[in-house]
């Protein structure tokens, strides 16, 4: 959440799943959806066994490589989320010195966590915590075996108002680019634009 979850109708929803029905529409196509792992999702839309993927995928260069890319449909900020006890403040990559840090699987979050934290020597590899879901990760926070996650301004807020024990303590590290991924040479690129 916000950008796609399963809603209490185990319906698939969310931000990114009304802008695809919307766009659908507007282009008069049919719109039909395949959940797949985050980490799965370029692979499969670069082989084409599907026409698109639309899950907050950040534009990275070396995405742009395997697959094309629609316009930038929304920019946000990253940031770290604790819990209400967690006293330190994260400024920069040298403030998570000691802490382990939840990111979520095959996201930006992860890469930049592995060059920035773990290859820069600020943390070991065993510190940096990949989740299959960012909610697996703030479960692991809120119960204390996490120090700190790293994710979208939209879903920390999100989580911290839906569990109140938690807190943002570092922001704006680098900003999140989303569009919407086509295999290379797709024709259904200019006409999402």
């Amino acid at each position: 959440p916000p950008f796609e979850f399963y809603n209490s109708n185990f319906e698939l929803d969310g931000f990114d799943i009304a802008l695809a029905r919307a766009l659908g529409e507007q282009l008069g196509l049919e719109v039909r959806f395949k959940d797949y792992a985050f980490d799965g999702l370029l692979p499969t839309v670069q082989l084409g066994a599907v026409d698109a993927a639309i899950a907050a995928i950040s534009v990275t260069p070396d995405r742009e490589q395997i697959v094309d890319f629609s316009n930038l449909y929304y920019v946000g900020d990253s940031v770290v989320l604790a819990r209400d006890s967690f006293t330190g403040t994260i400024r920069s990559a040298t403030d998570f010195t000691g802490l382990t840090v939840g990111v979520q699987r095959g996201t930006t979050f992860e890469a930049r966590a592995q060059e920035m934290l773990v290859d820069a020597g600020v943390i070991p590899q065993e510190a940096l915590v990949i989740y299959p879901t960012i909610s697996a990760a703030l479960v692991d926070v809120r119960s204390g075996t996490l120090d700190v996650a790293i994710m979208g301004l939209l879903t920390a807020e999100r989580a911290r108002k839906n569990a109140g024990d938690l807190k943002v303590v570092g922001e704006k590290f680098y900003q999140q680019q989303y569009a919407i991924a086509a295999p290379t040479g797709s024709t259904l690129i200019p006409q999402l634009n």
